[in-house]
């Protein structure tokens, strides 16, 4: 016999937890260590903030590849095909 697996609710994110009970017990655990919990929050600050810092690379970017992809998709004018640096110019 199988047991029927009863249905999520879309609340339940934590292991059955809603988010607003696994909020509490978070803030629970920081006021309980709070010591404990500044020392895990510097621990991960350098990795937050490297994370933030190529996201905002990446954003600054942005411009620059749009610019790049721009002008390698272009293709050259009417006046460009006329005036071909290979070609030989007419000297007097």
């Amino acid at each position: 016999m199988t047991k029927e697996k009863k249905e999520r609710h879309p609340d339940d994110d934590f292991g059955g937890i809603s988010r607003s009970e696994a909020a509490f017990v978070l803030i629970l655990a920081v006021l309980m260590h709070p010591w404990r919990a500044v020392k895990e929050l510097l621990n991960e600050l350098p990795a937050v903030l490297r994370r933030l810092g190529r996201r905002a690379l990446g954003f600054a970017m942005i411009p620059f590849a749009l610019l790049w992809l721009r002008r390698r998709d272009r293709h050259p004018t009417f006046e460009e095909y006329l005036r071909r640096p290979d070609e030989e110019r007419d000297r007097p």
